[in-house]
């Protein structure tokens, strides 16, 4: 029901074109069910303009190429910037960070087929200590059992699940690091957003 409701909702709206990113049949057929007459995807059905990424691999970069598909030219580098300030701080945050140079990791993501091995995390952790990082895992209570299981050098290790962080105190720690190192997941792409070094 609620699926319906949406679709006649921008059918309502009278959109002219939608830019179907992460496309697939059912999600251009949902942009031709709500009647958007040009639908602009990379590949799948029902999509009315194709576009070749060309050898684009970053979701930035397949982004701009649909968009230079829509404008007819090319709208120059994308980005998707975040600003700290419409973030909050926390109080064990904000004395977290008082101090030296941190880097947040997030070894864990919704698939854990995609995940780096939890074994490779030992040599990272070397490589942000000898050069002075301390470091800001981000990890649910379950991951940080998972992680702390593991030899890993060092003791000073601070979890956010013990800081008991909430999406928006994240975001201004990610934003006070010198580097975040992850998966591809969501904290990754918050860490993008808001100008933070990823690897």
């Amino acid at each position: 029901f609620s699926y319906l409701k949406t679709l006649l909702a921008i059918r309502r709206a009278g959109f002219d074109a939608a830019i179907i990113i992460h496309a697939n049949w059912r999600k251009n057929l949902s942009c031709l069910l709500a009647g958007i007459p040009s639908r602009y995807a990379l590949k799948g059905a029902f999509a009315t303009n194709y576009t070749d990424p060309g050898g684009a691999t970053h979701i930035l970069d397949t982004s701009r190429r649909l968009v230079e598909a829509v404008l007819g030219k090319d709208p120059g580098e994308l980005r998707y910037p975040a600003v700290p300030a419409g973030f909050g701080e926390t109080t064990a945050t904000a004395e977290l960070f008082s101090t030296g140079a941190w880097a947040v990791i997030h070894p864990f993501s919704g698939n854990s087929k995609r995940n780096l091995p939890l074994k490779t995390w030992t040599s990272l952790l070397r490589f942000l200590e000898a050069r002075g990082l301390r470091v800001l895992v981000n990890a649910s209570a379950e991951e940080k059992e998972i992680f702390s299981s593991l030899a890993l050098p060092g003791s000073g290790l601070v979890f956010s699940c013990d800081l008991g962080l909430d999406i928006r105190n994240l975001a201004f720690a990610v934003s006070r690091a010198s580097i975040f190192i992850g998966n591809n997941s969501g904290p990754l792409h918050l860490a993008s957003a808001l100008g933070t070094p990823c690897l």
